[in-house]
């Protein structure tokens, strides 16, 4: 009989024990397990991402690998978007309001309806029906007595010849004297603006001096029977405006012109630095997610600088009856500004709200 060899064996050298594999006949048993650990040579290995601590890991979650430079350059080119688009918005603005005749006259149409700038007009008109009449009525009497008591007659019926006026100033026949009125002065204003020979319009020194008769002369045909709007124009006929410009026209001139001629280009700007910030991003959906939310703040900021700057240059205006109008006329002019500006406010803030939506329902989306 041989003998039986009691001494332990190598465990290495024992073969690992298999668990039975699953078979028709043997559906219960358990599948074999194989770990890293027993079969390295079948482990997996995960790649690392790339990180700002290790920015020369694999890129395999971004669509562009992790740098520095790219990052830096992409959230500058987004800062020079948003304030190009805040330009851009404003060289809008001047070449569809204030360089634009038609838009303008879109703008301040209605303004004679607004009980503020109604007043204004009937006590200008009022006063320079007063101011005239007056010496035209004491031509005609010969008592002194009567010729003194002429004026104070006036001024005490100066309140109810405004009210009279207002009325007046209200009604459709007046807006049409009005916005023809306004086309006329904004197409020589833009004329002048541009440096152009205009007749009626004589520039000495710090003086523009227009002669409202030329005005007045081509408004005529268009009232039709208007005979309120004949009888003012009349009144104005021989009249003249007088504008004071100690250099301002000139740079009112220059401002406009550049505006005017640099619009398209400043658009086209803004789309692209945009497009650049998201195209060199190594997170473009983030980057469109902050962008977004960043444009429609510097929007948000823009419009109450906006309304703080015309409520700080109406609040320089002494006499109450002219502050009062002349808030909304700068209401008027600006309003097109302010909407374009909350426009762009919501879109960038419906962008960002969907670049968000869109990394919550693909995580893997950068």
């Amino acid at each position: 009989m041989s003998e039986i060899n009691d001494t332990p064996t190598d465990p290495a050298a024992t073969p690992p024990e298999l668990s039975p594999q699953p078979s028709p006949d043997n559906l219960t048993a358990e599948p074999l397990e194989l770990s890293a650990e027993s079969s390295p040579a079948n482990a997996v290995s995960i790649s690392p991402q790339p990180s700002p601590d290790n920015p020369t890991a694999a890129a395999t979650r971004f669509p562009l690998p992790y740098s520095p430079t790219r990052r830096i350059t992409s959230r500058v080119f987004a800062v020079l978007g948003a304030l190009a688009l805040l330009l851009s918005l404003t060289a809008s603005w001047v070449h569809n309001t204030v360089m634009n005749t038609d838009d303008y006259i879109a703008a301040v149409s209605d303004l004679p309806s607004q009980p503020a700038v109604a007043h204004l007009i009937a006590t200008n008109i009022t006063d320079t029906l007063i101011e005239q009449g007056v010496p035209a009525l004491q031509d005609q009497v010969n008592d002194d007595v009567i010729k003194a008591a002429v004026p104070f007659a006036a001024q005490a019926l100066r309140p109810q010849l405004i009210k009279i006026v207002e009325t007046g100033v209200r009604s459709p026949q007046f807006r049409t004297v009005w916005i023809m009125a306004n086309k006329q002065a904004h197409s020589l204003l833009i004329r002048v603006l541009q440096g152009d020979t205009i007749a009626g319009v004589q520039t000495s020194g710090n003086e523009i001096v227009v002669n409202v008769g030329n005005i007045a002369d081509t408004l005529l045909p268009s009232l039709g029977g208007s005979k309120l709007g004949k009888e003012l124009l009349k009144v104005a006929k021989n009249g003249e405006i007088r504008i004071q410009t100690p250099n301002q026209i000139l740079q009112a001139r220059a401002q406009l012109r550049l505006a005017n001629q640099y619009y398209a280009l400043l658009v086209s700007l803004t789309i692209v630095l945009l497009a650049l910030a998201l195209l060199i991003s190594d997170r473009p959906r983030r980057m469109a997610e902050r962008m977004g939310w960043s444009i429609a703040g510097a929007c948000l900021a823009f419009i109450v600088i906006v309304r703080i700057a015309l409520s700080t240059g109406v609040g320089s205006i002494t006499d109450p009856d002219m502050a009062a109008a002349a808030k909304e006329v700068a209401n008027a002019v600006t309003g097109s500004l302010v909407h374009m500006s909350i426009m762009a406010m919501l879109v960038s803030a419906l962008v960002a709200a969907f670049a968000r939506f869109i990394g919550r329902a693909y995580p893997q989306i950068p």
